[in-house]
């Protein structure tokens, strides 16, 4: 809520064992950012950590060793994979393993184009590429609040 109401940017849920919902709202916060050209929030609950935090974690700290037996069978993304063939949506695994290769390769492509675009060195580039923040700054001259460029 803080963001939403105190920062303006807007914030997006999904269930992270719904692939689905996840689809859906990510899918939702990327057409609010680029209609807005601002950040937004997206949210993903109820992820369960297959892997320590870094490869120095001892999860047997903290985690009995069920919790992680548990954790490391339980894989969303498996399990909507397997429900697509089941379903008819792929014919094979093999089906989908060509379509999860094609979505790395696109992947891939954005974050080559996005590192090839310009980068904002200064604060001024920053605030002139910015839309008007949500909550005008205050001034430091005793002037009220300062106006959007």
């Amino acid at each position: 809520r803080f963001t939403e109401q105190r920062i303006g940017l807007s914030q997006f849920q999904a269930d992270g064992n719904d692939l689905g919902a996840v689809f859906k709202a990510s899918k939702e916060a990327v057409a609010e950012v680029r209609r807005l050209k601002r950040p937004a929030v997206l949210t993903i609950s109820n992820l369960v950590r297959r892997f320590g935090h870094a490869a120095t974690d001892r999860q047997d700290a903290y985690l009995s060793a069920e919790e992680i037996q548990q954790a490391s069978e339980h894989n969303p993304l498996e399990a909507l994979c397997a429900q697509a063939v089941h379903e008819g949506c792929f014919k094979s695994w093999q089906d989908v393993a060509d379509e999860l290769e094609n979505c790395e390769a696109l992947a891939r492509q954005a974050f080559s184009e996005a590192a090839a675009e310009p980068r904002i060195a200064t604060r001024e580039e920053t605030v002139r590429s910015a839309p008007c923040p949500p909550v005008p700054a205050r001034s430091t001259k005793g002037e009220g609040l300062q106006h959007c460029h």
